[in-house]
């Protein structure tokens, strides 16, 4: 609700303070360890600063790819899975971990690399203009996808700036959150073992 309030008061004055907006994101999940009500208040913080926008997530564990997290309803998850393997592996066409479609395409076009011609057929398929791809620190591949914004207008460089800040928040608190589990898990097995000694 703090944020909500937050973005609607800053949108409705026409002055957006992204690192505001993101410092405020990252209080709310400063305490969070449940990657779903991390990924809630991720959701609604990027609906919020950009209206219109739709945005599916998918969070899994890369080694057993077992879903954490899935709030996909367009994208194929088997597709998106794909997506991220080829994302994770892209050198020299933006952000390694912020995809832009129009950098994306620009660069494809300029330098006729092939390569990407599937990649750029999946976003237009699933009208995404960025994928912002979490850091794999712990295991973890997944990423946020973001719809078209407007088909007329690019990303202003606040933007980026916010998009930036939120794949950043949303990396520690995930992270944090799949440490927090791996060491409940762990203390739970050694509390079962030392209760069986």
């Amino acid at each position: 609700r703090a944020i909500k309030k937050l973005i609607y008061k800053t949108i409705g004055s026409k002055t957006i303070v992204t690192e505001y907006i993101v410092g405020e994101l990252n209080k709310q999940l400063n305490n969070k360890v449940d990657i779903n009500e991390i990924m809630k208040f991720v959701n609604a913080t990027v609906s919020l600063y950009f209206p219109g926008v739709e945005t599916e997530s998918l969070i899994f564990d890369h080694q057993s790819e077992k879903i954490v997290f899935s709030n996909l309803y367009k994208i194929n998850e088997q597709e998106a899975k794909i997506l991220l393997e080829v994302a994770t592996n892209l050198s020299g066409y933006g952000s390694k971990d912020i995809l832009i479609y129009d950098e994306i395409k620009r660069k494809y076009e300029d330098e006729q690399a092939t390569e990407m011609g599937g990649f750029i057929d999946f976003m237009n398929r699933y009208e995404l203009s960025s994928i912002l791809v979490l850091s794999q620190i712990v295991n973890i591949n997944g990423a946020l996808f973001l719809s078209i914004k407007n088909h007329d207008v690019s990303y202003s460089s606040e933007d980026v700036h916010f998009i930036k800040g939120i794949i950043n928040v949303m990396n520690v608190a995930i992270e944090r959150a799949i440490l927090y589990k791996n060491i409940s898990e762990f203390n739970e097995t050694l509390q079962s073992k030392v209760n069986d000694a």
